[in-house]
């Protein structure tokens, strides 16, 4: 196999390139010498680049053949050494020593590419560096893309020479295949009953073997099925045991769901309770709750009450029988609320809206109670907080134990 042979390159380097302005040896200038150097070295870079090109259209038209060939060889008879022309193929390893030569242009082309940098370096003008740096990246640029397209070349060099293979293999076994058949034809007499007699022999041995096998298999089947009802007694065989355990998944799942939203409601519904609370609490300023204290150590000592009626006009007790029917609806909302509670997660929306309602409803109440109680009557005024803060307070502990 013969390789290509790199013609001489200089590569910006002698005694022109090194003093470019010294005589030659043959009573030129150096500059002369130095600029000749330069246009053979591009010469030179501009054949390797053209030869890397036309060997790379010719591998890759004889791949395309190749190709063809394999496609329509009839299952891939492809000869592999020798160039078939009935077929219009050539052997693959033809097309090797095709590649290699290209890597090898290729490679020397890469390695002019950078001894032409030198001619950059020593350009004795800038005009002459401008217009060598332009020269070397063309270059440059010609054989990276020549590069790329000898790889792309050699993938399908590869992946051809593995389908070709690949079809040989299976002509052989084709082949080797009708060569039994038909020397199984030519034999008769003894040696084909003993043939068949083997067979039927062979197809006994088989018989057992099969039922041997399915009798373990389905013995080891029983077993698994024993350890599995030992396991789970409700199971059941076939889709209607599989209907109730997807059932009884999705039940947990969706029991394990109803929990956490009623313990979702639960927390929301004691944290609002607990706010009620402390706003009725807070809305009783301190000076009140000891005015309320004295009260009740005052009626103990008189050992009596003071009627609720004394003191007040007949416009006070109006509002105070109003107020009272809304304390009536305050407790038909605790009822409803209630009720709601039993619902669990269902209406908690509507407990937590009843909720707010019950802390507006006492809040106004409390409001109208201190605007209906004469200033002047500091008992009545203290009774009226204590049966304001009793009901509420009945109210939210009737709430918090139905939870």
């Amino acid at each position: 196999m013969s390789y290509y042979q790199h013609p001489s390159f200089e590569g910006g380097r002698g005694r022109a390139a090194d003093n470019p302005y010294d005589d030659d040896g043959y009573g030129g200038g150096g500059r002369s010498s130095a600029d000749s150097f330069y246009i053979k070295d591009s010469r030179t870079l501009q054949k390797e680049i053209r030869d890397i090109n036309q060997h790379i259209i010719s591998i890759s038209k004889r791949l395309d053949d190749n190709a063809t060939t394999t496609s329509s060889g009839g299952g891939g008879n492809v000869e592999l050494s020798s160039y078939s022309s009935s077929s219009g193929g050539y052997a693959l390893d033809d097309v090797r020593s095709m590649i290699d030569k290209a890597v090898t242009l290729t490679s020397c082309a890469q390695k002019d590419v950078n001894e032409f940098k030198e001619y950059v370096c020593n350009a004795p003008t800038p005009q002459d560096a401008m217009n060598r740096q332009q020269m070397l990246n063309k270059f440059t640029n010609n054989v990276s893309t020549l590069a790329k397209q000898l790889e792309d070349v050699v993938r399908r060099y590869a992946t051809l020479k593995k389908e070709t293979a690949a079809a040989a293999e299976q002509q052989q076994g084709y082949s080797n295949k009708k060569k039994k058949t038909n020397k199984r034809g030519n034999s008769g007499g003894p040696r084909s009953t003993t043939s068949s007699s083997s067979s039927r022999s062979h197809h006994h041995h088989s018989t057992t073997a099969t039922t041997t096998s399915s009798i373990r298999s389905s013995s080891t089947s029983r077993r698994r099925g024993n350890d599995d009802s030992s396991r789970n007694s409700d199971s059941k065989i076939g889709g209607d045991g599989l209907w109730q355990q997807q059932h009884k998944n999705i039940s947990s799942v969706i029991s394990q769901n109803s929990n956490a939203v009623y313990e979702y409601g639960e927390r929301k519904l004691r944290s609002t309770a607990a706010a009620a609370a402390e706003l009725l609490k807070s809305s009783t300023s301190p000076i009140q709750r000891e005015e309320h204290h004295q009260d009740r150590q005052q009626q103990q000592q008189m050992g009596g009450g003071i009627d609720l009626e004394e003191g007040l006009s007949r416009d006070k007790l109006d509002d105070i029988k109003r107020i009272g029917a809304e304390m009536g609806e305050l407790q038909d909302i605790y009822t409803t609320l209630n009720s709601d509670m039993a619902r669990q997660q269902d209406n908690i929306d509507s407990i937590h809206d009843a909720m707010l309602r019950t802390l507006d409803t006492t809040q106004r109440t409390n409001i109208e109670l201190q605007q209906a109680t004469d200033k002047r009557d500091t008992s009545l005024k203290r009774k009226v907080y204590a049966f304001t803060a009793l009901a509420a307070t009945a109210g939210l502990y009737m709430l918090i134990s139905s939870i």
